[in-house]
């Protein structure tokens, strides 16, 4: 139904936690989680979200046992975890980043290639320890399929073009998302389908199915 135009960026997650948990990294929370199986709960946005999707890949890499909370959207869950009610939340960095600078939660990692500017002090899931842990959602641009191919084009080349503005550039940097070198027509086609071949094996992990 849809082509693909071009991507623009990338978005994270942030691995957050209360400030109760004795855990100061990535690989204290491992540490923390294999010797206390099923007492971290974590939230997401919902079942099948990035946040879910992570929570899984990293539980099955490294033999933990940690408990997904889903809610109706990141705010909610972020919430509960400030309160107590829950240990750690995957929230997208521009939900977890006020939080974590007022001091309410503490940051263990975010999960774009790079730091974030919404947070530089915290390091990525590389940096702390995990490697291949590059998650995120994508932000991209798609056409109706059909599409004159030399409209596709342009559209391309307009995208492109507002990429190098500065004025975009920061305004996604303000949302936490990171700027990628944008990739066109078929060459997005192909990351996209990777990105949901790598999804449906995140999928499998948390139990889900490809209906």
């Amino acid at each position: 139904d849809l082509v693909p135009v071009a991507m623009v960026a990338r978005g994270a997650n942030i691995f957050v936690v209360h400030p109760s948990v004795k855990a100061g990294s990535m690989p204290a929370l491992i540490d923390y989680a294999r010797a206390n199986p099923g007492k971290i709960r974590y939230c997401s946005a919902g079942i099948g979200s990035n946040a879910h999707l992570n929570g899984a890949l990293l539980a099955h890499r490294y033999g933990i046992d940690i408990q997904h909370v889903p809610y109706k959207g990141g705010g909610a869950g972020v919430v509960d975890l400030i309160s107590g009610q829950i240990e750690m939340c995957i929230s997208g960095t521009p939900t977890g980043a006020p939080y974590v600078k007022a001091g309410a939660l503490r940051a263990l990692a975010v999960t774009s290639a790079a730091r974030t500017p919404l947070m530089p002090e915290v390091p990525t899931m590389a940096e702390a320890g995990i490697p291949d842990f590059v998650q995120g959602p994508l932000f991209g641009v798609m056409a109706p399929a059909g599409t004159p191919a030399d409209i596709l084009a342009r559209l391309a080349r307009e995208i492109v073009a507002l990429t190098r503005q500065p004025a975009f550039r920061n305004r996604l940097a303000e949302i936490g998302a990171e700027i990628v070198e944008p990739l066109t027509g078929e060459a997005f086609g192909s990351y996209l389908r990777a990105e949901v071949q790598r999804a449906r094996e995140m999928a499998a992990l948390a139990g889900l199915k490809d209906e």
